[in-house]
């Protein structure tokens, strides 16, 4: 749990304060406990298509 809270919380505060919050370091919560969300994978998807779209191709 503390994982999936800490990628939360970093989306919406910077590091810093997210790890002084949660008693750690921003090297060991990149280390440790920030994942890519299936949220992200979908923004991503849905920026490359919008690109696409604008392009033409």
């Amino acid at each position: 749990m503390r994982a999936s809270r800490e990628t939360e919380l970093a989306k919406e505060y910077p590091i810093h304060v997210v790890t002084a919050w949660l008693g750690n370091t921003p090297r060991i919560a990149l280390k440790h406990y920030l994942q890519v969300t299936d949220a992200d994978f979908e923004r991503a998807a849905q920026v490359s298509k919008e690109d696409s779209a604008e392009s033409g191709t």
